[in-house]
């Protein structure tokens, strides 16, 4: 092997160090800036592959809106058999079709996505993807999204079920204070739910990333490491604020796509050939109503991605300032630059 000089290595050194750029402790708006430029470099291989999972995810949002919603909050008076019952089955369908089709798209969705974009954060080979290691790393994140969806519906349950039994005591006894009782703890409920959900999602923020990252830990501790990873410590701040910081952006991200995407379909619908056509057409009322949810798969299929390289560039932060994830990297490099040139290699 030819002799490098000085100017040879000091160039080759600057190489290794420059894949290792984004492994850097980084702010809020670096976070988002390196997002932002590593979703529109690599959107075409994100949005092919997570098409699919983005509209189960779509469906079973609307699903829920559909029955739950409308079983909440628009009752019929003086049918409190009938709202019962479609509020019971509207439970049981969310639970046994809303909830699996959503974990699968979310989990397909974060796994893909993941192990696209980590190798550009890390500076590393990107290794082929086998649909093996896609469906594994799927399981094990369904499994974890399945804990939290019913976790995270627990007090809806029962709130459903405190205001149903109220209900029926008001409909056999009149006046009765256990029917008054059990209406003010489900209204207690619905509060429960509003802090205890968002506090649920908080303190989960990067396990979902734990899980692809870190693909040897079981479920149960990747929920424990990534409780670690948000804390804060004596020298390093908790991540709260960074991940309040992201949910509104995604939140005002997401009115924005939406606000958008509506006007853009609501312009084409009123076009004459668009409205000929639904009006003449044996499908027309179908394809009609499937134009309408355009906006809201639109919105889910972009966002999903670009959340998933947030939530990944925040793994990387948390590990770079509590664990010098950098340095790590940095050490390795240099021990197999070193093996390399004496001509072996370093595991």
């Amino acid at each position: 092997m030819e002799k490098q000089g000085p100017i040879e290595l000091y160039e080759e050194r600057l190489r290794k160090i420059e894949r290792r750029r984004f492994v850097r402790p980084m702010a809020t708006n670096s976070i988002f800036d390196l997002a932002t430029r590593i979703y529109q470099r690599e959107a075409r291989s994100l949005l092919a592959r997570t098409a699919i999972p983005g509209f189960f995810c779509f469906i079973s949002a609307l699903f829920f809106i559909q029955l739950i919603f409308s079983s909440l909050f628009m009752q019929q008076a003086g049918t409190v058999g009938v709202n019962l019952t479609d509020l019971g089955i509207g439970l049981l369908l969310t639970a046994f079709v809303a909830i699996p089709l959503f974990v699968y798209g979310f989990a397909s969705c974060q796994a893909v996505s993941t192990q696209i974009v980590a190798p550009i954060i890390l500076g590393e080979e990107r290794a082929a993807i086998s649909h093996e290691q896609i469906a594994r790393l799927s399981w094990k994140m369904m499994g974890l999204l399945f804990f939290l969806g019913l976790t995270a519906l627990l007090p809806l349950l029962v709130m459903s079920l405190a205001l149903a039994a109220g209900a029926v005591l008001e409909q056999t006894a009149s006046g009765s204070s256990q029917a008054f009782l059990l209406g003010a703890f489900g209204v207690f409920s619905i509060v429960v739910a509003v802090f205890f959900t968002p506090f649920l999602l908080y303190r989960v923020t990067l396990s979902p990333a734990v899980i692809v990252m870190e693909p040897e830990l079981s479920i149960r501790a990747a929920v424990k490491r990534g409780i670690l990873l948000l804390k804060s410590y004596r020298t390093v701040p908790s991540v709260g604020g960074t991940v309040i910081t992201a949910w509104i952006v995604m939140f005002f991200v997401f009115l924005g796509l939406q606000t958008g995407a509506s006007l853009l379909v609501n312009l084409v619908a009123s076009t004459g050939p668009f409205a000929e056509f639904v009006s003449n057409s044996i499908w027309g009322q179908f394809f009609a109503k499937a134009f309408e949810l355009i906006p809201g798969y639109l919105t889910i299929w972009l966002l999903m991605p670009f959340w998933t390289i947030v939530s990944t560039l925040l793994y990387i932060d948390r590990r770079v300032q509590i664990e010098a994830l950098d340095i790590r990297l940095l050490a390795r490099d240099v021990a197999d630059a070193v093996a390399h040139r004496r001509g072996g290699t370093i595991e």
